[in-house]
């Protein structure tokens, strides 16, 4: 690689200006701090040093591809004017991490667990939320109420949180009409 002095801080292959990357803004550096690809104004934020990927023209978006070392794609990045796109291509799961700790999991069939990890899928639930493990469960959970579970080795629950002159609810509802049924606490009148 040599930097071409044709155009300062451009990377380019080989030597000369003659058909060398087409004589396109390829990869730029800014300042020493933002990164350009496929654009001559990389974006800059106060404090952050960044990554811009420009678009093939002003009707496309760009993206970020994640393959293994025979070619595979395993996980992208992209957007475009429809809205942003974050995939595991290769039927993977997407794991969220904070300090190196997984917080949240969803699995390729749209399970997701939150605080649960690799359990989510043992469950087979929609959504998962563990605060702490309570150990698998020995006969199952009752698969007409596995949407949601609820997971704690100790105490659990849940809370409808509202203002204190509002009602909190939990609805039973049916494709045929809006309500089946409801629990309703009246924070006014303190009545359920």
């Amino acid at each position: 690689l040599t930097l071409n002095n044709n155009a300062a801080n451009r990377i380019v292959a080989g030597t000369g200006t003659t058909n060398t990357m087409d004589a396109q803004a390829n990869l730029i550096f800014s300042d020493g701090k933002n990164l350009g690809v496929g654009t001559t104004a990389p974006n800059s934020f106060s404090g952050y040093s960044t990554v811009t990927i420009g678009g093939a023209n002003s009707t496309t978006g760009s993206g970020l591809d994640f393959e293994n070392n025979s070619g595979t794609i395993l996980a992208r990045i992209f957007g475009d004017a429809s809205g942003a796109q974050y995939g595991a291509v290769a039927n993977g799961f997407h794991r969220f991490e904070i300090d190196g700790s997984e917080k949240m999991r969803i699995h390729p069939s749209g399970i997701v667990g939150i605080g649960a990890g690799n359990q989510t899928a043992d469950l087979g639930v929609g959504l998962h939320i563990k605060t702490s493990d309570a150990g698998a469960p020995s006969g199952g959970l009752n698969t007409d109420a596995d949407d949601l579970v609820i997971e704690n080795s100790g105490s659990g629950g849940m809370t409808i949180y509202t203002g204190t002159q509002n009602t909190g609810a939990i609805n039973f509802s049916r494709s045929s009409g809006v309500n089946g049924g409801v629990i309703r606490y009246d924070h006014n009148n303190e009545t359920m």
